[in-house]
């Protein structure tokens, strides 16, 4: 089932949702609707990456030593 979600935003950012509608020939509100859409996959796969960084990153690195230097990667 479709949720609704009121939201504030920049006379900015609507500015820039309201041009990239125009330019795809849809409604603002379908296009912000498709964007988060888009966008919610990459952010919880971010959130979770992050999540077993946090909890996990301290044995892996014991485990496994610390990044190489900067002159070193590569």
């Amino acid at each position: 089932m479709a949720k609704e979600f009121q939201v504030q935003v920049s006379d900015e950012t609507a500015a820039a949702f309201q041009r990239a509608a125009e330019a795809e020939h849809v409604d603002p509100i379908a296009f912000v609707g498709r964007f988060l859409e888009a966008s919610v996959p990459r952010l919880l796969f971010l959130n979770g990456a992050q999540a077993a960084i946090d909890e996990h990153g301290d044995a892996f690195a014991r485990r496994f030593g610390p990044p190489p230097a900067a002159d070193q990667a590569a």
